[in-house]
This record gives C-alpha cells, sequence and structure tokens, in this order.
C-alpha cells in the first residue's frame, strides 16, 4: 500500500508546471552523457485514466518533444493497491485529535511487493562556507568550473571515482538546472562543497583543497586575496561518513503476497 502525502490534483499541478519548465532535465541525468539515450520509464503512482494519468500522459509527451526520447509511462498504484484521498475529509475534533473520512483503498488487480535497495558511493566530506563579496557571487560558475580542473590535476578524481558538486543556497541549491528564477542578485550566499570519494581521506582532501583554492581565487573586482569566504565550522573539512543512493525502487508483480518470503512455524513444547 502506497500512502503519499499529496492529492491527484497536487501532484498533476506539479507534474504539468515542471513540464513547461524549458529544458527539463534532472540535475543527476544531465551529468550522464547523452541523456537520456533510450526510452524512459515513468513510474506513476496511482491508477490508470485518473487526471494525474491524463496529465502524466500528456507531459510524458512534452518531455519526449523537447528531449528527443520517447517517455513510456507505466501505471503502478503500490503493492496490493493504493490509498485514494481524492474525497478525504480531515475535521478537527478538538486540540489534539482530528477525524479523517472519506479515503478508501482500491486493490490493485495484480498484486506487487515493492522492493527498494541502496547502494554505496563511497566517502562524503563536506565544507560550507559563507559568501558576501558581490563580486565573487558573480563569478562563483568559473570559479568552480577552474577549481574543478586544479582538483582533476591534483587528484585525478575521473581515474579514481571521486565526485565533487557544489551547492549554493540563495541561488538555487534546491531546484538545480530547474530553477526558474535565473535573475536573481542575492546579497550573500552559502557554498556547500560536497565530495565522494572511495576513501573517507581522500574525500577530505578533496574537499579542504577545493576550499582553499576557492579562498584565494582570482576573479574580476577582487578587492582582496583572502577573507572572501566566512566559515561556520572549525576545522573546515567535516567527513560525513558512508554515502548512499538508491540504485534499486521497483515493484514487483507476484502470483502470490508470500511466494517470496516463505513462513515456517514451529512448535516448541
Amino acid at each position: 500500500m502506497i500512502k503519499t502525502g499529496i492529492t491527484r490534483r497536487q501532484f498533476s499541478t506539479g507534474l504539468a508546471g515542471s513540464a513547461a519548465i524549458t529544458g527539463i532535465c534532472p540535475p543527476f541525468a544531465r551529468a550522464q552523457q547523452g541523456y537520456p539515450n533510450r526510452p524512459v520509464r515513468f513510474i506513476l503512482p496511482f491508477g490508470a485514466a485518473g487526471v494525474a494519468d491524463i496529465t502524466s500522459r500528456l507531459a510524458a509527451e512534452k518531455l519526449g518533444d523537447k528531449l528527443g526520447q520517447r517517455f513510456v509511462v507505466e501505471n503502478q498504484p503500490g503493492p496490493g493497491g493504493m490509498n485514494d484521498l481524492t474525497n478525504t475529509v480531515f475535521t478537527q475534533v478538538d486540540e489534539r485529535r482530528v477525524k479523517v473520512t472519506g479515503s478508501r483503498f482500491i486493490p490493485d488487480a495484480r498484486y506487487r511487493v515493492k522492493l527498494e535497495g541502496a547502494e554505496k558511493l563511497g566517502y562524503r566530506s563536506v565544507v560550507l562556507v559563507g559568501i558576501r563579496d558581490p563580486f565573487m557571487i558573480a563569478a562563483l560558475d568559473r570559479l568552480f568550473a577552474d577549481v574543478r580542473e586544479r582538483a582533476e590535476a591534483r587528484f585525478g578524481m575521473a581515474a579514481k571515482g571521486v565526485q565533487l558538486n557544489f551547492s549554493i543556497y540563495g541561488r538555487n541549491a534546491v531546484m538545480g538546472a530547474l530553477e526558474p528564477v535565473t535573475d536573481a542578485k542575492p546579497h550573500e550566499v552559502g557554498v556547500l562543497i560536497d565530495a565522494v570519494a572511495p576513501e573517507q581521506e581522500l574525500a577530505t582532501g578533496v574537499a579542504m583543497f577545493v576550499r582553499g583554492t576557492l579562498q584565494h581565487a582570482s576573479y574580476p573586482g577582487i578587492r582582496n586575496t583572502a577573507g572572501n569566504m566566512a566559515y561556520p565550522f572549525s576545522p573546515f573539512g567535516i567527513p560525513v561518513g558512508p554515502a548512499y543512493r538508491y540504485n534499486v525502487y521497483h515493484l514487483m508483480p507476484v502470483a502470490n503476497p508470500l511466494e517470496c518470503f516463505p513462513v515456517r512455524f514451529e512448535e516448541i513444547r
């Protein structure tokens, strides 16, 4: 059973808005050269013929036109069925209780078992800095490209499987390439330097090297050669530990819900 915190209407509105953004593509997908290079399966956690289903198919068609690849919508309501919250009403009974009515469970014609899995990417280290210099903020994209090249030359990141990412809070850290507001001029930003490597020591080394290179970088309008970044923590580098990502998120059709999970009873006297 899948319990969602959104209604079909909210889901459909968000999906339609996302599809309307020019050049839409997830940030992680953009990093993969030539993505998408094959048909894309769009897993929809709602049944067919509903508002969300129709909206998803329209969005899939638009995405296919923009990205030059076919998007296939696949309805997978969830293991056993789904909770339909379309007509759900929440009524406050008193200060501590809420009465919920109108929801219903819709059994799926084909039972599925939900499978989830994660893979270990390596070890993560981060450095968080604050920047108020307007000239440095304007030059961040160029500076990131420069320090990435230097880090590659210093550590051989590609050969060692090191991932280096930058998140700019105050500009587009949440939405990334999907951020619709592209002309904002923040007076200060927070930059998260995020390094993932096979060993924790290497991840910390990369993150700290990038921090130091940014600290003394040159850019148009620079007024000083140090002190352009503020640090909320000391030491600067924070070894976070193992880093993981989802690599299995699948609904597997089964004839019997218990066929993959045998149960044996023993009587103990």
